[in-house]
């Protein structure tokens, strides 16, 4: 009797696959932690709303009690106190603060607490080291999953993984650090970026100022340039890591829309020109002008 036999085919996962998967599951962590934060906005809105209706009902039985009126009975008015201070905690009321208008202190954690959910800084980053072939022969790659777990074999090896673990901030690095809006939202992001070279020893490890040229040669621009680490180590099976973690200040979007790229350009260059034409003006001058 002749038996039929069907060969199974294996799959063998690359690293790009363990990116893309590391990727996927960021994403959806990235998606969750903004619904919950957007549900914690909408919350904290319904416990504002009924705190300062509870107080309102408290202090008209006040008034009206002050009056010698007679309207609630001690269970209502007890009743009324304890949906007023249950309101109170919900709505964090009961927390002193020199700004009581401002942003809740728990949305401001759960904002800091939010995993990246896109790659444009990264992305640019690495695009710019490609352009300028900081690391011949390497794969590169960027994202903004936590690859740290991620090694590849020393056959892969050099592997380049540019990587950010916060969003791109739709601005500069001063945009940011004022929460302040771009004023052409859509071209220039920042953030903070990790850049690991998985190489044997006879590859070329990372150099911060190469790693710096390649930023300035795209008009991007890195916070505390000489100030640069590399964090060297083996990971084993002859790999070694190198490691060098930096803030870009500014780079632009590879995906940017010309037409309003184009726009901003000339907008700067005319804005320039107006400064030209006033004459010499103080730092401050140049700083409030540009402001408007």
């Amino acid at each position: 009797m002749e038996t039929n036999t069907v060969a199974t085919k294996t799959t063998t996962k690359t690293f790009a696959d363990a990116i893309e998967a590391a990727e996927r599951d960021a994403a959806i962590k990235a998606s969750k932690a903004q619904a919950e934060l957007s549900e914690l906005r909408d919350d904290i809105e319904r416990w504002n709303d009924e705190y300062y209706e509870a107080a309102a009902r408290v202090s008209a039985m006040r008034g009206r009690f002050a009056r010698g009126v007679e309207t609630a009975s001690a269970q209502e008015f007890a009743e009324a106190l304890a949906a007023e201070e249950r309101a109170k905690l919900l709505a964090n009321k009961h927390i002193n603060s020199t700004n009581p208008d401002g942003e809740d202190p728990r949305i401001l954690r759960a904002e800091r607490a939010l995993p990246p959910s896109d790659k444009k800084v990264a992305k640019a980053v690495a695009s710019a080291l490609l352009e300028a072939n900081t690391f011949p022969a390497a794969q590169v790659f960027s994202t903004f999953a936590d690859v740290r777990a991620l090694v590849p074999t020393e056959a892969d090896a050099p592997v380049l993984i540019v990587s950010q673990s916060e969003s791109s901030w739709d601005g500069t690095y001063d945009d940011r650090q004022y929460k302040r809006r771009s004023a052409f939202p859509g071209i220039t992001y920042t953030a903070d970026v990790a850049v690991s070279l998985y190489r044997r020893p006879e590859h070329r490890d990372i150099v911060p100022e190469r790693v710096v040229r390649a930023l300035r040669e795209v008009g991007g621009e890195v916070r505390n340039p000489d100030s640069l680490n590399v964090l060297m180590r083996s990971v084993g099976d002859g790999l070694e890591k190198d490691e060098v973690r930096f803030t870009v200040k500014r780079i632009e979007d590879l995906n940017v829309d010309p037409e309003l790229k184009a726009r901003r350009d000339d907008w700067y260059a005319s804005r320039r020109s107006t400064l030209s034409e006033a004459g010499p003006q103080t730092g401050m001058g140049v700083f409030m002008s540009l402001g408007r």
